[in-house]
């Protein structure tokens, strides 16, 4: 997973992270990711920060890795 990657949430962290609110169902391109970090931008122009962990590779970018 690297920057310019398309993602989207993990479908066990909807369980994990429902109460808090934090899940999301819309699909984002990686800004950036830091050790165990990554910032997403969504398709509603929302930026979210989390851990790598909770994201998954839907698209990978050609020739950022």
């Amino acid at each position: 997973m690297g920057p310019g990657d398309l993602v989207k949430m993990k479908d066990v962290m909807w369980w994990r992270l429902q109460d808090r609110k934090d899940y999301t169902f819309e699909t984002g391109i990686v800004l950036s990711i830091d050790y165990n970090a990554i910032k997403v931008i969504l398709n509603s122009g929302e930026k979210k920060c989390g851990l790598v962990d909770h994201w998954e590779v839907i698209s990978a970018s050609v020739g950022t890795h």
